[in-house]
Order: C-alpha cells, then structure tokens, then sequence
C-alpha cells in the first residue's frame, strides 16, 4: 500500500503541475492513469484499510499517504480512522504523513493524542530537540525530520495556514474543542 499509494500521490502532482502550465494533453493523460491506478489499489482495501497482497497487519504509513493521496474516499474515514490511530510503525520521520491524514479526515483529537503519546518520552526530556528514532540511544538526539508535530499543531491545532502564497495572506481556525493533556 505504502508503495503504491506514494506513486498515486506523485501522479496527482504531476497532473496538477501540468494544468498549472497548462499542459491540458499531459493533464488527461495523468487524470487517466490516475484513474487507472485507483482502480488497483481499490484492491488493497479490506474494509478497515488498505493491506498488502498476502498481508495480516495493516500498516499506517501506507494507509496514511493513501489517505493523502487521494485513494481514500470521504466515506472510509470512519473505517480507517482505527488503522491510523492505533497502529505505530511509523519512524518519527513518517509519523508527520499519519497525523496529516488523522487531520485530513477531521479527526484532530485523535492526532494531538497521538502526538501525546508517541512523542511523550522526548516531551519530558530535558533537551528542547527531537530525536532521530523512538528511542534515544537509536540515533541523534537532534534531528529535524522528527518535526512533524510541529507542523501539524501550526497548521491544524492552531489552524494557521495560507491562503496566498508566500504566507501574503493567511487564515488563523484554530480547534478550541480539543482537550488538554
């Protein structure tokens, strides 16, 4: 899933990058292998996510980029919300793309708890820096791709994000509702 829904998010880029230029002929080009791998991967869904051919677990990497990617419809949230929550194989690196997909489907508490959670151990160290794995002795104690939560507490917590670009205009929505932990 994870592989596959990667090639589905480029191929939306590509596509939204050629109606940018206005290549319309590579535009429908895309839009039909959009379609083309959608319907593949329709296969890798089993009613609570997507899951490998031959496949027992799920994984939420692969089922948070497909909901990022655009393979997800609106009506699965409800099924794959479980997968995303609970299931914890992401590095800290890949733990941004399941919080962006939590906030995708509208489930915001659920990805402050998360970050509760899963960051929790470098919360209540002394150090203001972010760690390269989950454990410590794994890998540097300061590195910058385990910032993900920062961007998701910027943008859906606080709800700060642009409306023109370069940040010209911005809209500040922020998530009163959520609880504090």
């Amino acid at each position: 899933p994870l592989e596959n829904a990667w090639y589905h998010y480029a191929l939306q880029c590509l596509k939204n990058i050629a109606e940018t230029l206005g290549d319309i002929e590579s535009a429908e080009d895309l839009s039909s292998r959009i379609r083309a791998h959608r319907h593949h991967c329709e296969k890798l869904w089993n009613g609570k996510g997507f899951i490998g051919e031959g496949k027992t677990e799920y994984d939420d990497r692969g089922n948070a980029v497909a909901v990022l990617a655009g393979l997800c419809d609106e009506e699965k949230y409800a099924d794959i919300t479980e997968t995303l929550f609970s299931v914890r194989n992401s590095s800290p690196y890949m733990e941004y793309y399941v919080l962006e997909a939590l906030c995708k489907i509208g489930e915001f508490a659920l990805a402050e708890k998360r970050i509760s959670e899963r960051y929790r151990e470098m919360i209540d160290e002394d150090y203001s820096t972010l760690w390269e794995n989950w454990i410590k002795a794994d890998g540097t104690s300061n590195h910058a791709w385990s910032g993900g939560p920062l961007v998701i507490l910027s943008r859906h917590i606080a709800g700060i994000s642009p409306v023109l670009a370069g940040y010209e205009s911005v809209e500040i929505k922020p998530q009163y509702a959520l609880h504090n932990h």
